[in-house]
């Protein structure tokens, strides 16, 4: 996976763990799944109870490991929903506040990501005309 997408600039991976809350979107889609399939088998009488279970059981780990990069994408899509990038201390890192060094071609793109952000949050990321 890239760390930064080559579009915007945005970063995939905003911290250590940040991808952790994937899991959840993961496990919370595979375990609905094997709910409903157990249900539609069990009233079905299609397999036997040791049946179910094995099939189940396999479909659970296949689908979990096929499914985890859609989980990333909608735990993304949830983070961004819920804390928009770039928040405030990503900003200051995309200014160089923190280490003393300017991130002009990145900054240029987070100012051309924002454009419903309204004026204000435009002057607050535009780099000053003197350098530090």
């Amino acid at each position: 996976m890239h760390d930064v997408c080559g579009a915007c600039g945005r970063r995939f991976n905003r911290g250590p763990g940040y991808l952790l809350g994937s899991i959840y979107f993961n496990y919370g889609v595979t375990a609905m799944l094997v709910i409903v399939f157990y249900f539609a088998m069990f009233f079905g009488d299609v397999l036997t109870d040791g049946q179910r279970l094995v099939l189940l059981s396999l479909f659970a780990a296949v689908f979990a490991l096929w499914f985890f990069r859609y989980a990333r994408a909608l735990w993304m899509a949830f983070d961004e929903r819920w804390d928009p990038w770039p928040n405030e201390e990503e900003t200051r890192e995309l200014r160089g506040e923190e280490r003393g060094v300017r991130c002009e071609p990145l900054l240029r793109r987070t100012v051309m990501l924002a454009p419903a952000a309204g004026p204000d949050f435009r002057r607050k990321l535009e780099p000053s005309n003197h350098k530090p």
